[in-house]
């Protein structure tokens, strides 16, 4: 999903929308990472 759509749908500027879309991908991104590395050692799918 690009920034327009998001920004079309919340009836917000394409501006208004990267402030608020960018710092949460990068939050995601961030967090997201560390999540998978944690649970491919908890969860290691190798019989």
């Amino acid at each position: 999903m690009r920034n327009r759509d998001v920004s079309k749908m919340r009836g917000m500027t394409e501006r208004e929308t990267l402030k608020v879309v960018t710092p949460l991908l990068t939050i995601m991104g961030f967090t997201g990472i560390p999540f998978t590395l944690i649970a491919a050692k908890v969860l290691p799918f190798v019989s």
